[in-house]
């Protein structure tokens, strides 16, 4: 006789908090995370930005996530904490975990800086700024109190007694909402009148199942997408055919910005997946085979070396970028950080100024005690090429991450990221911050790569979760700016599962022999 033995998995769920408050070592704050979430087998993304907050999205069994509720409660810095907690089954498949980061466990370091995507006609840009004191937040109201103020607005429109010129700004709450509504009302004081709703959209249908002033659904960043009130009417429409419609569940995304399309069963398959905001630009609209344009190419940001410009990288991979034509469009650009020219002097001191036409040269990231560019003239150094110096590159990553989101927001979408020696240090960089949703690529190329300081600072657990193709030397001493362990090291930093390593036998070039451009062609086709 057979028996079968069926034992029941234990209750699946969610928990979002977030804390803002000074953390004094925010290295032994990330540890104590960390175990806490490893004994208890957690998943999600932890957040840290040094003596400013700490924000988490975790998920695992409703026990564990309960354990760790009264952990951090115990926890002086945390205390007040509002936990939301909710139960839900488990992500269907590995790509609907890792889009939400529920397949590992990650840290990421903040800097400490307000980051926001707005709305400039129709454009949108992403900007870099010092984050705004929270002591001038916005007033924060329960969702009692929040519901009365939107009776009160709704008498006073019906008796045409509202105040015209005292606008009211709400926010719905939550991390991003903190900052927002201090950022605003830091702008004058016709901003005074800003308020958010304690606890967001979900304690809000807490205290009013029916939906209240709130109907729809409440979109969350976890693998269920959206969760409705007891009404679960229907407001948002396809895009295409205007037909109600409201499930983000297949993760359409625009082809040129990348934000979530909305389009029904019947018109997914046969409509250029564009966002109202993309088709407003102009965007191409003709229709196409799977969402995507048959003659399209990957487009790929370039990021040039140390000392280096934009077209010195141009000219490194003129080979590379004729023979994957049909592939791939390659964008160059110059980094921010301008660099004084130099020339070294020989034993005897006699080598004269060079007398060719001088070139800008730039860096992502500079050695704050290094010498700072001030004039186009060339300057004589008696010190030989420090193979190491990229140690000392630590100063200068917040102005290039500002002037990134720029170029992203003007020149982009791309759909990777391709950096050679330091630029493939900054593209790991860029894409270390792909779980935070602050960036939109597919993938990097990372050649003649390095660890830079800045990332370890990023980056304080875990492995990045971006596809990442990386192109060094194989044999040590080949390539004699960067040891190929120093470019072992950062393939490390990587997944292995979605890492592809091509070692060669040559310097400090990108090789484009045959058999590496087979090796390429196969990374890239996957997102083609």
């Amino acid at each position: 006789m057979k028996t079968r033995a069926f034992v029941a998995l234990p209750e699946q769920g969610v928990l979002l908090y977030y804390k803002f408050v000074t953390l004094p070592d925010p290295e032994a704050t990330r540890d104590w995370f960390e175990r806490s979430c490893s004994s208890l087998a957690l998943l999600g993304r932890i957040r840290i930005a040094p003596g400013a907050s700490m924000s988490r999205y975790v998920g695992g069994s409703m026990e564990s996530l309960r354990e760790h509720i009264d952990a951090v409660a115990r926890q002086e810095l945390f205390q007040g904490c509002d936990f939301k907690l909710a139960a839900c089954s488990r992500p269907m498949d590995r790509d609907a975990a890792a889009s939400c980061g529920f397949d590992s466990l990650s840290f990421l370091l903040e800097q400490s800086f307000f980051r926001f995507f707005g709305f400039l006609g129709n454009r949108v840009t992403l900007g870099v700024f010092p984050s705004p004191s929270l002591a001038n937040a916005g007033k924060h109201l329960s969702p009692e109190q929040f519901h009365g103020m939107l009776d009160q607005a709704g008498s006073l429109k019906q008796s045409n007694a509202a105040p015209q010129d005292t606008p009211v700004q709400y926010f719905t709450g939550g991390v991003r909402c903190e900052m927002a509504s201090a950022y605003i009302r830091s702008k004058g004081e016709e901003f005074e009148n800003v308020y958010q709703l304690s606890g967001g959209i979900q304690r809000y249908l807490e205290a009013f199942p029916e939906g209240g002033y709130f109907h729809g659904k409440n979109f969350v960043f976890d693998h269920r997408i959206s969760v409705p009130s007891l009404q679960d009417k229907t407001v948002g429409c396809c895009y295409s055919c205007k037909s109600p419609y409201d499930d983000y569940t297949p993760r359409l995304r625009c082809s040129m910005c990348r934000m979530l399309v909305l389009l029904c069963e019947s018109c997914k398959a046969s409509v250029p997946y564009l966002c109202e905001l993309c088709a407003a630009n102009q965007h191409s609209s003709e229709p196409v085979e799977s969402g995507r344009d048959k003659c399209s190419k990957l487009r790929i940001l370039c990021l040039h070396g140390f000392r280096q410009n934009a077209s010195n990288l141009k000219g490194r991979l003129a080979s590379l970028s004729k023979k994957l034509r049909r592939t791939a469009e390659f964008v160059f650009i110059d980094a921010p950080h301008e660099l004084p020219l130099l020339y070294q002097l020989l034993e005897d001191e006699t080598r004269q100024e060079p007398t060719a036409q001088p070139h800008k040269k730039f860096a992502w990231l500079t050695d704050p005690d290094g010498p700072k560019a001030s004039t186009q003239t060339w300057t004589p150094v008696q010190k030989s090429f420090n193979p190491m110096q990229y140690q000392k590159q630590t100063s200068g990553w917040s102005e290039s991450w500002e002037y990134l989101g720029q170029v992203l927001a003007d020149r982009g979408p791309f759909d990777g990221v391709l950096g050679f020696w330091q630029g493939a240090a900054v593209a790991a960089i860029l894409s270390s911050l792909k779980d935070a949703g602050l960036i939109d690529i597919k993938f990097v190329v990372l050649c003649s790569g390095f660890v830079s300081p800045v990332l370890e600072q990023q980056v304080l657990g875990g492995l990045i979760d971006c596809p990442s193709l990386h192109i060094f030397s194989g044999k040590t001493g080949y390539d004699r700016q960067i040891s190929c362990t120093e470019s072992e090291r950062l393939a490390g930093k990587f997944r292995p599962d979605s890492r592809m390593v091509v070692r060669h036998d040559s310097g400090h070039i990108v090789p484009t022999r045959p058999d590496y451009l087979e090796q390429y062609s196969e990374f890239f086709k996957q997102f083609l």
